[in-house]
């Protein structure tokens, strides 16, 4: 059936909190035993949804049917930083696509809104999943569950450059800035150029970028055609 998006509506709270806790409950028990499940999920007030949306977070409901399967929540911080607060999937709906797009769909609002880059505080069950679209670990935290019990999580981040192609997993790409016309991210296989906002580091002249597995790379100023705007216009490289 096809999967549609929409905001939070008043009455999704019952919903959204069984949803919630069958999500946190269907972590495998080989990464948060079953006392640490229980005390994630313990306590989750079918209200606080409505109350978060109106002070601090925006969300986005994905459903099937006219049955919510998945919810994500985001917010900018005032020093333009997008934090993914929270996306759970119902465990029978796992696995389909609808976490992805979830998360996607939360980055493009963020960065409509000009973040500067993404965080999240990743359960280590949903490591794998962030680290597939492009986070990268940060350090290792912890988190207060509701029920009192602190389990390990990890934060993460993507950068604005890393999301601004939204390049598939494995495929090359390297981002840097040129000194000109601002920080830009490359897709090597392609030549496809697209904006992105933030501080990678330069160097001589050119184009200095870092490819994770080749290292740094740097590219002739000469070869990378001007981009038309900071909006997600292409470029291409030259040779």
């Amino acid at each position: 059936m096809k999967r549609r998006l929409r905001p939070l509506a008043p009455s999704d709270g019952p919903a959204l909190a069984v949803l919630h806790r069958r999500a946190i409950l269907a972590v495998r028990y080989e990464i948060y035993t079953a006392a640490e499940r229980e005390s994630w999920a313990a306590g989750i007030d079918p209200d606080a949804y409505a109350r978060i949306a109106v002070e601090t977070e925006t969300f986005i409901i994905a459903e099937v049917a006219e049955t919510a399967i998945g919810f994500t929540s985001f917010r900018l911080h005032d020093d333009g930083t997008g934090e993914i607060c929270g996306l759970y999937v119902d465990p029978a709906a796992q696995g389909t696509g609808h976490g992805r797009t979830l998360l996607l769909e939360a980055e493009a609002a963020l960065f409509a809104e000009r973040a500067r880059g993404l965080v999240v505080s990743s359960s280590l069950s949903g490591r794998p999943f962030y680290t597939h679209l492009g986070y990268v670990d940060d350090d290792a935290a912890e988190y207060r569950t509701r029920g009192g019990l602190v389990v390990e999580v990890r934060r993460m981040r993507k950068s604005r450059l890393a999301a601004a192609l939204r390049l598939e997993p494995g495929e090359p790409f390297a981002h840097g800035h040129d000194g000109l016309i601002g920080t830009v991210v490359v897709n090597l296989e392609s030549g496809r150029a697209a904006p992105g906002w933030g501080s990678e580091g330069w160097g001589d002249g050119g184009l200095m970028v870092e490819t994770g597995e080749a290292g740094t790379v740097h590219y002739p100023l000469a070869t990378l055609q001007p981009l038309e705007d900071e909006a997600g216009a292409e470029g291409a490289l030259r040779g």
